[in-house]
């Protein structure tokens, strides 16, 4: 399976579970079907806005996933086989420096002496 395919899946399940949050939290009468049934009908006032808080976060992990996706699939990305570019003041390693046919700097306590 693809990472694509399975964002956009995610993203599905995601939003369907987010569309039933957001059912619970306008009020239909499915209380009997979450929380182990506790509540007949609809719920309570604080569980009605748990439900909504519940629905934006999935719409915005399904937002997430699909950017990641998106992301992830852009042929300038690291995934693609480009290295990013190094952040700036990041020092090189010993073995970027070797490469380059420079000698590192050396600590202060480990220079030959003179």
């Amino acid at each position: 399976m693809s990472a694509s395919l399975a964002a956009v899946l995610a993203t599905i399940l995601f939003l369907v579970l987010a569309g039933f949050q957001a059912t619970l939290a306008l009020g239909a009468p499915l209380g009997a079907h979450v929380l182990g049934g506790r509540n007949l009908g609809v719920l309570p006032p604080r569980q009605r806005i748990a439900s909504g808080v519940a629905a934006g976060i999935l719409v915005v992990m399904a937002v997430v996933i699909l950017a990641r996706a998106a992301e992830l699939a852009s042929p300038n990305s690291a995934a693609a086989g480009r290295t990013p570019p190094r952040p700036a003041g990041l020092r090189r390693s010993r073995q970027d420096s070797a490469a380059a046919g420079r000698t590192p700097p050396q600590p202060a306590g480990l220079r030959p002496s003179s």
